[in-house]
């Protein structure tokens, strides 16, 4: 369900809107009657369609249409420039390394690293170095440094080596007394291991036991923060949908630095309206679709398929990115439904050939909602083809069309 949640910060000056909270529901598919076609091989029009008792929407779509902003959008836009100049400066006054570190990681949990990129990758430049076992300076000996560092050159995309850690892993057998957050920084960088890295694999098993261990056995308020690690690794989450519970930590922490505090509510704030308009443009867009006539038989899921967008990207400047998955998304689940509870036999040859040839031609004893539904696919992936060429110079229709979309459905 949607709620409201506001920001009630005094250091920003006023409550803010942060949006919205969305549950997707799961389809369950009942038992489907299968139709039986006719013995002439002629398409049966009057045949009984099936039926998978979707479960119905949950959302009122016009009241989505009417969502408001309790909050100046210019005026946060105008501190937020502000802010990010403040912020910019603790980068030349951040002399410490593992503070560095830490600063780099606090700004991409609280959704900011788009602010900052060229600072950013200045700084993961210089610990470049350290990827190699042979250069490790001053984080030689410590595991949570180290982990750290590792973490944030191969999330942005520095070939980085797990020689880091040759050494840490005996020494921490050896030791009964790990140092707690050593180990979740340790267990959070196991789970960038690519295929075949034994020595990352080796430590997620071991990091995985000690932190469970340490669960069991200890009542203090680290158990809270250990409990969450183990139950969803930074890098098996989704990056947009934990920055609010970021942001709730961060404030939280001794060592919190207001200015970057306020930067990340500010831009949650924003980020979410952006988000309210792509989807108030998203479902203006499926509601002049005869919808009803046409697909009552499939899954309407307009909300739940943009939400999944935000996952892939959820910075303002790609919006249009968003539209175009969503709709997409859309035109998938639409045609798996063609295929898995409308169409017979013979309907679905005809349609997979058509899509396959790009044309119409012989798609005449087609349903109506198939035809419909083809239609809607030329028309969807004619719409992206314009709106890339206006905005990139990119033609992408010839590309899409060779693609074949039928084999995926």
């Amino acid at each position: 369900m949607f709620s409201e949640v506001l920001f009630n910060d005094e250091s920003v000056g006023k409550k803010t809107w942060v949006g919205v909270s969305i549950s997707l529901m799961a389809c369950t598919n009942n038992d489907i009657i299968m139709p039986t076609p006719q013995a002439d091989g002629a398409i049966n029009q009057s045949a009984n369609r099936r039926s998978a008792d979707y479960k119905t929407n949950i959302w009122n779509y016009d009241h989505l249409q009417f969502l408001g902003r309790e909050f100046d959008e210019l005026e946060c836009r105008m501190e937020a420039c502000k802010l990010k100049e403040v912020v910019q400066q603790l980068f030349v006054e951040t002399i410490d390394p593992m503070e560095m570190l830490e600063l780099l990681d606090n700004i991409g949990k609280l959704g900011l690293a788009t602010y900052f990129k060229g600072e950013i990758d200045e700084v993961l430049d210089s610990f470049e170095p350290l990827k190699s076992r042979s250069n490790y300076l001053s984080i030689e000996d410590d595991l949570y440094a180290t982990s750290l560092c590792f973490r944030m050159l191969r999330l942005n995309g520095y070939n980085v080596s797990q020689d880091m850690f040759i050494g840490f892993m005996d020494k921490a057998k050896k030791s009964m007394n790990m140092n707690v957050k050593a180990v979740v920084s340790l267990y959070e960088a196991s789970h960038l291991a690519m295929e075949g890295e034994n020595i990352l694999e080796e430590a997620q098993v071991y990091t995985t036991t000690f932190l469970k261990d340490v669960r069991s056995s200890s009542k203090d308020k680290i158990v809270e923060e250990i409990e969450k690690v183990l139950e969803l690794p930074l890098n098996l989450g989704v990056e947009w949908f934990n920055v609010r519970n970021h942001i709730h930590e961060y404030e939280k922490k001794d060592s919190v630095i207001f200015n970057l505090l306020k930067l990340a509510k500010l831009n949650f704030n924003l980020v979410q309206a952006a988000h309210q308009r792509d989807l108030k443009d998203i479902l203006r867009w499926w509601k002049m679709l005869p919808t009803t006539e046409h697909l009552s038989f499939t899954r309407n899921r307009v909300v739940e398929s943009y939400l999944w967008t935000t996952g892939v990207a959820f910075e303002p400047h790609y919006g249009n990115l968003r539209k175009w998955l969503t709709k997409v998304t859309k035109l998938v689940i639409i045609i798996d439904d063609v295929y898995d509870v409308f169409g017979t036999l013979d309907e679905l040859e005809i349609f997979t050939s058509a899509v396959e040839r790009w044309d119409f031609e012989g798609t005449g004893l087609l349903p109506e909602s198939m035809k419909f539904c083809m239609k809607m696919l030329y028309d969807t992936v004619a719409e992206i083809n314009h709106e890339l060429l206006e905005e990139k110079g990119w033609t992408v229709q010839q590309h899409i069309q060779t693609a074949r979309f039928a084999r995926d459905c």
